[in-house]
């Protein structure tokens, strides 16, 4: 005789659950910082994978309802747009970050401004240009001959 019963999987088991609406308050995005949008998105992708949001129109009404009064100006015309209601959330993300991101040239810039051992230990020196290092397009070698050039002789 066989038994016709499927039996249910442990919950360690079974696949996490997903969800597809947001509850007041579940998701707080963090503080937006217009000057990297690259790391607020990387901290928003984190808290809608937390969160199990995945659908594309939660993700964007979630950032919509949390971004402060004085981006949401800057970014007016992109609810007119046609082309934004497919992909909704990728298209306000790359019009956020074309709006915010610096160019290339303003973020080499900032890496270089204040770059100086100064009464840092080297190592500390290291760690700051490896952090400005994250949003310019600066090659590992350019980075050593930075480094190199600020310490003593």
């Amino acid at each position: 005789m066989s038994n016709d019963k499927q039996e249910t999987p442990a919950p360690e088991q079974q696949a996490p659950m997903r969800v597809d609406t947001l509850d007041q308050g579940k998701v707080k995005l963090p503080d937006f910082v217009e000057e990297h949008t690259d790391l607020w998105f990387w901290q928003v992708g984190a808290a809608f994978e937390a969160a199990g949001i995945v659908s594309d129109k939660s993700r964007y009404y979630t950032i919509i309802e949390q971004l402060p009064t004085r981006v949401m100006y800057k970014l007016a015309d992109f609810r007119t747009n046609p082309r934004a209601r497919n992909k909704m959330y990728e298209n306000l993300k790359a019009r956020i970050i074309d709006q915010f991101a610096d160019s290339t040239q303003t973020k080499l810039t900032k890496f270089l401004r204040d770059l100086s051992l100064g009464d840092r230990k080297q190592s500390q020196l290291l760690a700051e240009m490896r952090t400005r290092d994250s949003a310019t397009p600066v090659t590992d070698e350019l980075l050593k001959q930075l480094w190199l050039r600020n310490l003593p002789e």
